[in-house]
């Protein structure tokens, strides 16, 4: 059990290194909100491949806790548990499936994350419209 703990907590340390190394690189587009390389998911992946859905999804749950609370305060927390624990869902039904490549299962990750952030911000500001017809809205999905 100590073992499985002390795992536990390097990898997530591991993923939050990589989620302070993303948050503290400049924009990918500087005018676009949002998007992100997912460096972070890169290492939930792995971890999805090399130890399991269940191992994986508690890395993954901690890793957004702790960004959260350091970097973007509780709302950042919302859209980053929003979109991390819907994206993992996906890629952890995909990867059970066994008909889809890593990079297949990154790809819809990365795709359902953005739309469970569209949607909490849909929610948070109350119109659907606002969020999903932004401009910026297609770009996040590619």
């Amino acid at each position: 059990m100590t073992k499985r703990v002390a795992e536990l907590g390097l990898a997530a340390s591991l993923a939050l290194a990589a989620s302070w190394l993303e948050f503290m690189l400049p924009p990918i587009l500087p005018n676009v909100p949002g998007v992100k390389l997912g460096l972070a998911n890169c290492v939930i992946l792995v971890l999805l491949y090399r130890r399991g859905i269940r191992f994986a999804l508690l890395t993954d749950a901690a890793r957004c806790v702790l960004a959260g609370l350091l970097f973007s305060g509780l709302w950042g927390l919302a859209y980053s548990l929003s979109g991390a624990l819907t994206s993992f869902a996906a890629m952890a039904l995909l990867y059970k499936s066994k008909r889809f490549s890593i990079l297949g299962i990154s790809v819809c990750g990365g795709a359902i994350h953005n739309i469970a952030q569209l949607s909490v911000a849909a929610l948070t500001l109350g119109t659907a419209e606002l969020t999903f017809r932004a401009w910026f809205s297609p770009l996040l999905l590619t």
